[in-house]
């Protein structure tokens, strides 16, 4: 199977490499995102105009980072477990609609993100199946010998 290389297409699992290097995209885009936004609340002032331009630029942004790391993770688990793109896809979304309810409870609503870091750990430490981290190793192999040991 080969690795996915748009990160804005559910259209192939991923390896350690590549959900580390999607990660620092979106960290990257933040802080950019992050800067415009100071600097246009800093020439302009927080008048009506300003406000309603970085409130596009967060809402975007937030928007953008959701789908992608959406996908990221999904493709991610693809790669660790081995089932459907789908499956994942439904999974990852379960998932934060599950942290979302445990974070609006408020006596364990501080469970919400040591749960979130611990999937980040996850899924970047653990070795993927269908896919190799190591060039020298052909995919096909990879697959085959996880299906040979079952």
């Amino acid at each position: 199977m080969k690795e996915s290389r748009n990160i804005f297409l559910l259209d192939g699992p991923i390896g350690r490499k590549r959900f580390f290097i999607t990660i620092g995209f979106l960290i990257l885009y933040t802080i950019i995102c992050t800067i415009i936004c100071s600097f246009l609340i800093g020439f302009r002032g927080f008048d009506i105009y300003t406000k309603y331009i970085v409130y596009t630029i967060v809402f975007t942004l937030f928007i953008m980072m959701f789908y992608i790391i959406i996908l990221t993770f999904a493709k991610r688990i693809q790669d660790i477990t081995g089932i459907s793109k789908w499956k994942c896809l439904l999974y990852v979304i379960l998932y934060y609609i599950a942290i979302t309810a445990i974070g609006a409870i408020p006596i364990i609503k501080y469970i919400a993100p040591f749960i979130g870091f611990t999937l980040f750990i996850c899924l970047a430490t653990i070795k993927g199946n269908l896919y190799s981290d190591n060039p020298d190793v052909i995919e096909t192999e990879v697959i085959e010998e996880k299906y040979q040991e079952n």
